[in-house]
Formats: structure tokens, C-alpha cells, sequence
């Protein structure tokens, strides 16, 4: 079962700590951004020639990351391998 939601405390970027600790995590994300993500379909990956990119609103030069984009074929392969996982997967705690 899920934990009932409860909202972070409001950090104090005054505190030279916690404003280290966000310019830190800022870094991570930022060392990340613009990789790719193929498609992944009964545990295999598949990377596709279409792609969707995913731009970041406030830095429109700036790409997130891109993903691989599904043809009709690939939803279909991906609802086929989802009922067949079902049964074992519904039976899983969270």
C-alpha cells in the first residue's frame, strides 16, 4: 500500500547547507539531461528511428531528453506483453 501523501517542508536557501545540497542535486539533473530513452516492451529495448524530444519551457534550446516514439505495432506488442504479465504482476504487493 501507498503512504499518504504529505508535502515537503519548505527549505531555507539562506541556510549555506541546504543551498549547497540544491545546487548539488541541480548538477546531477543537469549532468543528465539530453539522453535518450528507447522503448522497452516485454524487458527488451527498443530504440526506434522516430523520436519525440522533450524541451525544457523556460530554456527552449535546452533538450530534456528524447524518446523513442511507438508505431502502432510497438503499442500493440506493448498491450500484448501487458496481459500476458498481468496476472503475476497484479498479484504483486506495492
Amino acid at each position: 500500500m501507498l503512504k499518504p501523501y504529505h508535502p515537503e517542508p519548505y527549505s531555507d536557501f539562506a541556510d549555506a547547507a541546504a543551498a549547497s545540497a540544491f545546487r548539488s542535486a541541480l548538477a546531477s539533473v543537469e549532468s543528465r539531461l539530453g539522453g535518450t530513452a528507447p522503448l522497452l516492451i516485454a524487458d527488451e529495448r527498443i530504440d526506434t528511428k522516430a523520436t519525440i524530444e522533450s524541451i525544457d519551457p523556460s530554456m527552449p534550446e535546452r533538450i530534456v531528453g528524447v524518446a523513442s516514439s511507438a508505431t502502432r505495432d510497438d503499442v500493440d506488442a506493448a498491450l500484448e506483453a501487458a496481459w500476458a504479465a498481468f496476472g503475476s504482476w497484479s498479484q504483486r504487493t506495492a
